[in-house]
């Protein structure tokens, strides 16, 4: 292109810019396009969003249970991989982001198949830094395996051998991902227990509910893969487990691969149907249609509640507005769902149509980890009068489920709620821990200071400095213990990291002793019933923490590899 030609499309008019624009995705103008100049730029100031995640399938929310679904993440295509990375490959983005964020932005960085991202992530995300298993390397693996793949699944199982487990296989059979599913099997036969003879095969049970879900999702190929898999693994059984194979076989495949077969179960009917649900983010209007005809909605207490849960505003008014809903906006069944739904509309428009909420609706949201429903309840007077201490108790479940830092501000201000580190520590940001911390020691300042004042004063500076000293000393030897286990128990290696810097300021408290205390009140706080493989990652954790700071971190590894080496083998 010659330099004329150039500098004609590097200064094309506003309107034929945005006019190309429209023709690219949103990412690519906003990481590629907008930065070609200062006109681009200016043109297109208006693209400042760039797209990481989609909507999850809807077969997930009806198939699998919802504390799974929760855990899933879907990248969105094309991945701004080179963004990524510029911007979630330094720490200092990670510190406002709560432990549910953290969770989310790793499991969108599995799913996105790239590798440097997934590494990124991986590095930056106070997650996943010991060598105890970690729920946030599962749920990126659910989400790698939902996505189809098997090389970040291989990189999260370097990390940790749980990834490989059934409900890993389960969303790669349902989403038809072969070469995932293959890797999932390979590795399974690699690490599973051996069963001793008389021990029911574990691989049975696990290819049959895999080839269930294949059929779900009508992929034969996944379905022949797992049925193929099932008859290895029941070569040198009995002869009744080979009839249970031929049922499976029956029961795991769609009509075309069933036509040979003599006997056709119930179940097979079954499994292949489900696979064929249709969306019905628009049931209401065909409820709308059969009131038309003269027909009344088949249930508007449940529909409500779905509604409710979808946040669909139109369908909840439509609904309350029949002979069927009428009183429903009273129902604590309905007003529970939707704050745990979170969807601040739905709260007004039954708020509109007479709902009242309470405390516990609140406690509800903050459960549910729905900052925007909380914040709608604290501001304006719309939750029924709540004492501090009620407020308090919302205060904690919010910071523990991971509610962002302006919410539990809000709280603390403007309702009186109590700061409670440890709750800070388990599902919030390094920022929240650190704001809480903060805010005690303003509020334990301020009393002393007005102790102080009372007192008689004109004391000797060296005295002063002396008692000055020493108080610095205690606070400096204080460990926030009850924050610590927190955190460990919740997984939040970034703000574990934190309390323990601030644990020894100043290096005056040794990472011996941090370590000593920690080990200790873990050992008190681990109830009597714990596995002693749970007990054993928890204080994997807890060296690992302190590893981090510790000058002495040559001799507590050392310390480590010979305690590791008398104590019974990781589970599987």
């Amino acid at each position: 292109m010659s330099s004329a030609a150039s500098c004609c499309w590097a200064e094309l008019h506003e309107e034929l810019v945005l006019a190309v624009a429209r023709s690219l995705h949103e990412n690519d103008i906003a990481t590629s396009a907008k930065l070609l100049n200062k006109h681009y730029a200016r043109c297109l100031r208006g693209f400042r969003v760039v797209r990481a995640s989609q909507p999850l399938p809807g077969w997930t929310r009806r198939n699998h249970p919802t504390h799974l679904v929760a855990r899933l993440a879907s990248a969105f295509q094309p991945w701004p991989a080179h963004g990524f990375v510029a911007h979630w490959g330094r720490p200092e983005p990670w510190r406002c982001l709560t432990l549910p964020q953290r969770r989310r932005v790793l499991c969108l960085a599995a799913s996105s198949g790239d590798a440097g991202s997934l590494e990124a992530a991986l590095a930056q995300c106070g997650l996943c830094g010991c060598c105890a298993p970690d729920t946030a390397t599962q749920s990126a693996a659910f989400s790698a395996a939902l996505a189809g793949h098997a090389p970040v699944c291989e990189m999260l199982f370097a990390v940790d051998q749980t990834v490989v487990n059934f409900d890993v296989l389960s969303l790669a059979a349902e989403a038809g991902h072969v070469e995932v599913c293959r890797w999932l099997w390979r590795k399974w036969e690699c690490i599973r227990p051996q069963a001793p003879p008389e021990a029911p095969d574990l691989h049975l049970c696990i290819a049959r509910l895999a080839c269930i879900a294949a059929c779900r999702g009508g992929h034969e190929e996944c379905i022949a893969l797992l049925l193929q898999e099932l008859e290895r693994a029941l070569v040198n059984s009995r002869q009744q487990q080979q009839q249970q194979a031929q049922g499976l076989a029956m029961r795991g495949g769609r009509g075309e691969l069933l036509t040979d077969l003599p006997h056709f179960p119930f179940h097979a009917a079954t499994a292949a149907a489900e696979g064929g649900h249709a969306d019905l983010s628009d049931h209401w209007a065909q409820q709308q249609l059969l009131r038309d005809r003269g027909l009344p909605p088949l249930d508007a207490a449940r529909l409500a509640e779905h509604a409710a849960a979808a946040g669909n505003t139109a369908a909840l008014s439509w609904l309350l507005e029949q002979p069927e809903g009428q009183g429903l906006a009273a129902s604590d069944e309905l007003r529970r769902a939707a704050a745990s739904a979170g969807h601040a509309p739905v709260l007004e428009a039954l708020r509109a149509a007479g709902s009242e909420f309470d405390m516990s609706h609140a406690t509800a949201a903050a459960e549910s980890c729905h900052s925007a429903a909380l914040r709608w309840m604290a501001d304006g007077g719309v939750v029924a009068a709540g004492d501090a201490a009620a407020w308090s108790v919302v205060w904690q479940r919010a910071a523990a489920a991971g509610v962002d830092l302006a919410t539990l501000r809000l709280l603390h201000e403007q309702r009186g709620a109590a700061v409670d580190v440890a709750s800070a520590a388990a599902g919030g940001s390094v920022e929240s821990v650190e704001w809480a911390v903060g805010r005690l020691e303003q509020q334990a300042a301020a009393a002393t200071g007005v102790a102080g004042g009372s007192g008689t004063t004109g004391g000797s500076g060296a005295a002063g400095t002396s008692m000055g000293a020493a108080s610095a000393d205690a606070a400096a030897s204080a460990m926030p213990l009850d924050a610590m286990w927190a955190a460990l128990q919740a997984g939040n290696w970034a703000t574990l990291a934190l309390l323990l810097q601030l644990a020894r300021p100043g290096a005056h408290v040794p990472g011996s002793a941090v370590l000593t205390e920690l080990e200790a009140y873990v050992e008190r706080m681990a109830p009597a019933e714990t596995l002693p493989e749970a007990k054993r990652s928890l204080t994997e954790a807890v060296r690992w923490a302190t590893e981090q700071l510790s000058e002495e971190g040559k001799v507590l590894k050392e310390r480590s590899k010979a305690r590791n080496q008398q104590s019974v083998p990781a589970r599987l």
